[in-house]
């Protein structure tokens, strides 16, 4: 269960491996670059220590891309640090400019982007470090991706320069990872007419200007292009927000709540963002429409009664929403106890339905024909070895459904033993599909704690799976020709497809007691057979995925975990 960031030591010797070696760097400058811009690194600089000052300046004056320029910003010239440091380089590209007073770290920043020449702007903090290839790399990214317009790379903490430690690596931009925490950060590049057509930061978003930018850009519509190579070092010391850190500013978690705040209501999404007891990150709370929309809870089933009133029970007497209907999907079983047990379900509780689906097991076509007899706008697809935990889930799936770009929401779910059974997919794992993090207990959070915040996934289970009536029928709903497996994650890769994001949350917990209705395919020889069969059919049909590897993850990872490891190519 070792992730990227559980041995320092092994991530050292990788990315002395990887980094761009002596002979690399010298082919990058020796290279004539056709339209190489002139990308612009801003550097608010107030107080800065010496040391740390010109270490970062060095390691701007040493990359291999030569069109930048770097802009010194000295809200302190009475202590002449800024001034020196910059004098000592001899470097016409290293702009100095005396901004006579402190305005703040929003106004300092600000001052720096209109003094901007380059067709880019970078945002470089005065302590950091960029690596030799930083812009190089960028350059790349720009002639791969024409149309982006936000740049943001890998990186990794240090206390010294070569002892780097706890990598972070990213993955093209998941939004509501984003809207758990600013998860793009460093090296922040964006084009400067986007920046002009956004506006600027104002002071109440002081210490988390560059969480507010990026907000910013996307609202614009811009194009988000993640650069995967470690390129940023982030320095850690006691007046650094490194770490997750408050370090000397105190006001920027609060000034980063108010940026997603205002963002969202510039979106016109009606949601309340609070504080957790983690710094710097945020909960979202989405408010229901009023009323609030009928919703479908959709349950197939084959005997097990004991299982399935465990599961409606649960539905019936924690939920805290009133208007749904569950719709039990019968399928061929056999014990007359069943039968029994669904008049008496039907006679006691009027928001439950049972409809049959006489064809043999084909858990897709099933489901189908359930969405087809179900009324609601919203549809809950939920197998019936489940119960409910949380009893307001349904407010918290739904919630994120209320945004445009939402197409699908899953819930977290544990075994009986209360280990994580499902916290989002992956997919490609040994060219199969695994769920990540599992085996988790609830409260470990795992690599990024992507196991403890909501974040988008190429998939979620189908054991808990929300969306909504008009995405489901879009896609055509399950793909009926894989009858048993991979069908929730196919729906998932149909429905990513055609634009939207795959939300899972862990604010909507749930049981899950895998396998018991069906048991598992390695037990059962012709059910093995099958599971081949139409893992075949899912592989060959999202062929691109499986030799590109799974989206929103990261190539410097390893492919065949589902803990985020490191990758040992």
């Amino acid at each position: 269960m070792k992730d990227a960031r559980a041995d320092d030591k092994a991530y050292q010797k990788w990315f002395e491996h990887h980094r761009a070696q002596k002979n690399e760097l010298i082919v990058q400058q020796e290279k004539v670059l056709k339209n190489a811009p002139l990308i612009s690194i801003v550097v608010p600089c107030y107080q800065s220590n010496k040391l740390f000052l010109l270490q970062m300046i060095k390691s701007v004056v040493k990359q291999s891309y030569a069109n930048w320029e770097l802009l010194l910003l000295d809200a302190s010239p009475e202590e002449e640090t800024v001034a020196q440091a910059a004098k000592a380089f001899f470097d016409k590209r290293i702009r100095y400019i005396d901004l006579g007073e402190n305005k703040g770290i929003v106004g300092n920043t600000n001052e720096g982007i209109r003094a901007a020449k380059g067709k880019f702007v970078a945002f470089l903090d005065h302590d950091d470090l960029l690596e030799p290839d930083a812009l190089y790399c960028y350059f790349m990214a720009m002639k791969k991706n024409p149309n982006a317009e936000v740049f943001y790379c890998d990186e990794d903490l240090f206390e010294k320069p070569g002892k780097y430690i706890q990598p972070v690596f990213k993955t093209p931009l998941n939004l509501d990872l984003l809207y758990s925490h600013n998860c793009v950060t460093h090296f922040l590049m964006i084009d400067r007419k986007l920046l002009l057509r956004m506006g600027l930061s104002t002071d109440e978003v002081s210490g988390a200007q560059d969480y507010d930018l990026t907000l910013h850009a996307y609202e614009k519509g811009a194009e988000f292009c993640h650069v995967a190579r470690v390129l940023y070092h982030w320095r850690i010391h006691k007046g650094s927000t490194s770490g997750d850190n408050l370090g000397g500013k105190p006001y920027a978690e609060e000034a980063g709540r108010l940026a997603l705040q205002k963002h969202l209501e510039r979106r016109g999404i009606n949601a309340k963002v609070t504080t957790t007891d983690h710094l710097f990150v945020y909960r979202v709370k989405y408010a229901l429409p009023d009323p609030v929309p009928y919703v479908s809870v959709i349950i197939p089933n084959k005997d097990h009664v004991d299982m399935l009133d465990a599961c409606i029970s649960s539905i019936i007497n924690k939920t805290t929403y009133t208007n749904y209907e569950i719709v039990v999907v019968e399928n061929n079983s056999v014990e007359p106890e069943t039968f029994k047990y669904y008049e008496r379900l039907q006679y006691k509780h009027g928001q439950v339905r049972v409809v049959t689906w006489k064809g043999e097991f084909n858990y897709s076509k099933i489901i189908n024909f359930g969405v087809q007899q179900a009324r609601g706008k919203y549809l809950l697809l939920l197998n019936n070895d489940t119960e409910v935990i949380t009893p307001n889930f349904i407010e918290e799936m739904l919630g994120y459904l209320q945004r445009p770009e939402v197409g699908v929401v899953g819930a977290k779910l544990y075994f009986r033993d209360n280990l994580v059974q499902h916290a989002g997919m992956l997919v490609g794992v040994h060219g199969a599909v695994a769920h990540v993090n599992q085996n988790f207990s609830k409260t470990r959070e795992g690599y990024l704690a992507r196991a403890v915040r909501p974040g988008n996934f190429s998939g979620v289970t189908g054991a808990c799976q929300m969306v909504s009536r008009d995405v489901f029928e879009k896609v055509g709903g399950y793909t009926e020709t894989l009858a048993v497996g991979f069908n929730d994650i196919d729906f998932c890769l149909k429905v990513g497809h055609i634009g939207y994001r795959i939300t899972f949350t862990p604010y909507a917990e749930l049981y899950h007691y895998e396998f018991v209705s069906r048991g598992r395919e390695i037990a059962d020889p012709e059910k093995l057979e099958r599971w081949e069969k139409e893992k075949q059919e899912f592989t060959t049909r999202w062929g691109s995925v499986f030799k590109n590897g799974d989206p929103l993850t990261n190539t410097n990872l390893d492919k065949n975990s589902s803990y985020y490891a490191l990758s040992e190519d």
